[in-house]
C-alpha cells in the first residue's frame, strides 16, 4: 500500500513538472520564430528589446531572451544559440523541436550575415 502512494505521487509529481514546463516551453517556442521573423526582416540583426518583437506581453515572462548579445556574438560562438532563448523552467524537455528551431535561427543569422566576397 505504501509503495502504491508513493508511485502515484511520484507519477503526479512528474505529470505536473510536465505541465509546468509546457507552460514556458510552447512560449519560447512561439519566442523563437518571433527572433526569427525578426532576423529576417532586419538584415540579420539580433532584437534589441522585447518591444522589437511581435511577441503577446503575457508570455515574456515565460521565456528567457538575451537581448545583451549581438547577431556577431553569436555567430562567434555558435553554440551560444542554445542559451540566448531557454524556457525560465530550464532546458527544453516536452517541445520536441527546439533544437531543430535554434538551429534554423542560426543557419538565417548566418545567411542574413554573410559579407559579399568581391560584390558576388
Amino acid at each position: 500500500l505504501i509503495i502504491g502512494v508513493v508511485l502515484v505521487v511520484q507519477f503526479g509529481l512528474a505529470a505536473w513538472r510536465l505541465v509546468e514546463h509546457s507552460k514556458s516551453e510552447y512560449p519560447t517556442a512561439a519566442a523563437i520564430w518571433a527572433v526569427t521573423e525578426y532576423v529576417e526582416k532586419h538584415d540579420g540583426r539580433w532584437p534589441a528589446t522585447w518591444d522589437d518583437l511581435a511577441f503577446p506581453q503575457d508570455q515574456r515572462g515565460q521565456v528567457h531572451l538575451r537581448f545583451d548579445v549581438t547577431a556577431k556574438q553569436i555567430l562567434d560562438e555558435p553554440d551560444l544559440i542554445h542559451n540566448v532563448i531557454k524556457p525560465v523552467t530550464g532546458p527544453f524537455r516536452v517541445y520536441p523541436h527546439s533544437k531543430e528551431d535554434l538551429d534554423f535561427l542560426l543557419g538565417r543569422l548566418k545567411a542574413l550575415n554573410e559579407t559579399p566576397v568581391n560584390g558576388a
